[in-house]
């Protein structure tokens, strides 16, 4: 779910093996298109001089060939739902803050959450919104630097305030591929916030390891609701 890097050009790091899934998304349908019209044609001569077995042979393979670019289709979309797979952090400091975004998305859906970037004007302190495998609704603010600077204690204080009241958040998170503020650090705990620092981030999507490993986030407990009772490593 990665979007196009600083530069304008699409970042495929990860999906080298998977040749559907280098390919823009038009093209193979357009292929697929295209092979359909030539069978056609290709049936409509040889039934003309042959008849009907070459008919029901050459129907076979037009099944075959469209069954192809279906496996094509749906491989090029596992990938793109996976994520983004070994992405480096001189590489996430390149991107743009909507890049980022789309980056932590494609990372989360990695690890099994059916996310979306919800991130923009008035997005009321959520950049990407997902529920998880438990039900729970994650909800996450992310923040780019290009200069390796810190998140203060008020971006917490915003995410606080909304996360849970506005966004029914059972799990509320801050990234970023800086570092936080010793205030924020501190009192993360008491706004109910996991925050995900540069160090983190790293693991997280360059190391392929789990968000919630990383956090010590692990099952709802039985009974009531959910609560964000964890400590940031």
């Amino acid at each position: 779910m990665l979007g196009n890097r600083a530069g304008g050009r699409p970042h495929r790091r990860g999906f080298g093996k998977d040749w559907a899934a280098a390919l823009p998304w038009w093209v193979l349908p357009l292929l697929g298109l295209a092979l359909v019209l030539l069978l056609m044609k290709g049936l409509a001569v040889l039934v003309a001089r042959a008849g009907w077995p070459i008919l029901l042979g050459g129907g076979a393979l037009a099944v075959t060939a469209a069954a192809a670019v279906v496996r094509g289709l749906r491989q090029r979309r596992h990938a793109l739902v996976q994520g983004p797979a070994g992405l480096s952090l001189p590489e996430i400091d390149s991107l743009g803050h909507r890049q980022f975004e789309e980056a932590v998305c494609g990372l989360l859906q990695r690890d099994g959450v059916r996310a979306e970037r919800v991130g923009g004007a008035g997005d009321q302190g959520a950049d990407v919104i997902g529920i998880d495998a438990w039900g729970r609704r994650v909800v996450v603010q992310c923040k780019h630097t290009t200069v390796a600077a810190k998140v203060g204690d008020q971006v917490l204080q915003v995410v606080s305030g909304t996360a849970r009241p506005i966004h029914r958040a059972d799990l509320a998170v801050v990234v970023t591929n800086g570092g936080f503020t010793r205030n924020a650090l501190k009192n993360a705990s008491d706004y109910g916030t996991l925050l995900v620092d540069r160090q983190l981030l790293e693991r997280w999507a360059t190391g392929g390891e789990s968000l919630y490993k990383l956090l010590g986030v692990g099952a709802p407990a039985p009974r009531g609701r959910w609560r964000t009772g964890f400590r940031n490593p």
